[in-house]
């Protein structure tokens, strides 16, 4: 991880009014990035759950042949909201997360998305989907795409 992209999103995230709207703001300046959120609410509170794609022009995403770019995690509350304000310490999990998804954006997600970088071993790959089958609908929330 880039320093730089490191104190951004604790900049960010530290923010007392942060949310998954301005994450997903901070992404709207990378081109070919999708950034999204979904607020989820309950008994004893709301928080919000961000998604980043970085299709890439011939990622699967867009029906392509290379993989799609993506950041798989759950990540730990960021705040603790009305009792604390700013980041509270579970929440190293998004800010790495994040972090690594605008170093993606800033850096190799053009590439990648061509097909013309990898980042992992096809075999190896291969055997994990012969061992575990496909792991696409933990890309998607649980909705399969085509492969």
């Amino acid at each position: 991880m880039a320093l730089k992209q490191t104190l951004l999103m604790l900049d960010v995230l530290d923010h007392p009014k942060v949310n998954g709207e301005k994450v997903v703001q901070l992404f709207e300046q990378y081109e070919g990035v999708e950034a999204s959120y979904q607020t989820v609410r309950g008994e004893r509170g709301a928080t919000d759950f961000v998604k980043i794609i970085i299709p890439g022009s011939e990622g699967k995403w867009n029906g392509g042949h290379a993989p799609t770019l993506g950041i798989i995690g759950r990540l730990g509350g960021i705040g603790a909201r009305p009792k604390r304000i700013g980041l509270v310490s579970d929440g190293d999990g998004a800010v790495a997360g994040l972090t690594q998804a605008v170093r993606f954006s800033v850096e190799v997600a053009k590439e990648f998305g061509r097909g013309t970088a990898k980042f992992y071993d096809e075999d190896g790959f291969k055997l994990l989907n012969k061992l575990y089958g496909s792991m696409t609908h933990l890309q998607t929330l649980g909705v399969t795409m085509n492969e």
